[in-house]
């Protein structure tokens, strides 16, 4: 071999090598982020791969396909919620509890029916020291913010004869009242595209879905900057002509506006007067992250990171977070409804999250396992 071939050997092995390197760095560094131990999970993350079950323009306007299944893993029964098949009427001597919300209630990350953290507090309650017979209804749907959970509840729910009403809706009304003022959504764009089998070949690469989920990221915060300098102007000026002297360091966030925080607490309050109504106690959950967003302002570098590669304005999202959680405090003391705090009582550890908001098998089992004990704190499992 002559020098110059073994030149060009050595040349290609070690940028080879440093590629090597490089992947497995960034491999372990994006799987940290995430707060996940598979690379494979990650990479799907990355590609935003949806659920079938719930097509996006029927997240609203039709909840969930009654009789729809995904494999072995979720199925919607005839009514129209997650889970096995209920009877109208209850039976003697059982206490029904329906849990209403998102994504996280619904338990997209989940990996199966008996997995998602109602059918986990369902599980736990029977195998508890309750005397009655617990039936959880899974009544959460992926995109669904708070208004289109008491409005499921009243049409879905309230002919079910329930007895405790358990509300956890909070992460998608913070994105969707930013997102229609917008009139886009940057979530309907996955962070990497993958188009042809050469591209199919390289989203195994770490290094690659980073690059490309930067370029994503980049055109996107360019998208909302130029679109919020018309949806933001005029409403920014009149905001920050109400701060007073003494908030005179505030900055405007998009995410805190009176009239949006208005009204989800307006929804909160007719959650609790409709089953109060109904004889039905209820329930409000404060909403946790993987991290703490609290003060306001303190929020974790995770949410620079892998966490924001959907949304350009995550920090922003992040430090609206508390003052929400805020509201639900507000309106369970001001009410009768039965505080659970799960900002508050949730360890933030990786294993219970599968990303910011979504829970592991793991994390669905300990989010019910503490509400379980705070239903049993306050005796809303006894029968009536």
């Amino acid at each position: 071999m002559s020098r110059t071939a073994a030149r060009l050997w050595l040349v290609l092995a070690s940028t080879l090598g440093a590629l090597a390197i490089a992947e497995a760095a960034l491999r372990y560094v994006a799987c940290a982020e995430a707060g996940i131990d598979s690379f494979s999970a990650v990479r799907e993350r990355y590609l935003g791969n949806p659920l079938a079950i719930f097509p996006m323009k029927t997240r609203v306007a039709g909840g969930l396909e009654p009789g729809k299944t995904v494999g072995n893993r979720m199925r919607v029964n005839g009514r129209g919620f997650r889970g096995r098949d209920v009877s109208t009427d209850k039976q003697s001597g059982r206490v029904r509890v329906v849990c209403l919300g998102g994504s996280s209630v619904f338990g997209t990350t989940s990996t199966g029916d008996a997995k998602t953290w109602p059918a986990q507090l369902q599980f736990l309650a029977n195998r508890s020291k309750v005397e009655a017979r617990i039936e959880v209804l899974n009544g959460g749907v992926p995109g669904y913010i708070s208004p289109h959970s008491v409005d499921r509840f009243e049409t879905m729910f309230l002919p079910l004869d329930c007895d405790v009403v358990v509300l956890s809706n909070l992460h998608n009304d913070l994105l969707d009242s930013r997102i229609v003022r917008l009139g886009y959504d940057p979530r309907e764009t996955a962070p990497v595209t993958v188009d042809g089998w050469a591209e199919r070949v390289l989203s195994h690469s770490a290094i690659w879905l980073r690059l490309v989920a930067w370029r994503t990221h980049r055109a996107k915060s360019e998208n909302v900057e130029q679109i919020a300098k018309v949806a933001d102007g005029d409403l920014r000026r009149k905001l920050m002509r109400q701060v007073t002297d003494r908030e005179s360091g505030a900055t405007y966030n998009p995410y805190l506006i009176p009239a949006d925080v208005a009204k989800y607490r307006g929804t909160l309050e007719r959650l609790v007067r409709v089953a109060e109504e109904a004889g039905i106690a209820s329930v409000l959950c404060t909403q946790p992250l993987s991290f703490r967003v609290s003060p306001p302002g303190d929020v974790h570098p995770k949410a620079d990171t892998m966490l924001g590669i959907y949304f350009p304005e995550f920090r922003k999202f992040c430090e609206a977070y508390q003052a929400y959680n805020d509201v639900v405090r507000e309106v369970a003391a001001d009410t009768s409804a039965t505080l659970f705090d799960a900002e508050e009582v949730m360890p933030r550890d990786a294993v219970y999250f599968k990303d910011h908001v979504h829970y592991t098998d793991i994390g669905c089992r300990q989010y019910a396992q503490l509400l379980l004990d705070r239903l049993i704190e306050t005796d809303l499992l006894s029968t009536r």
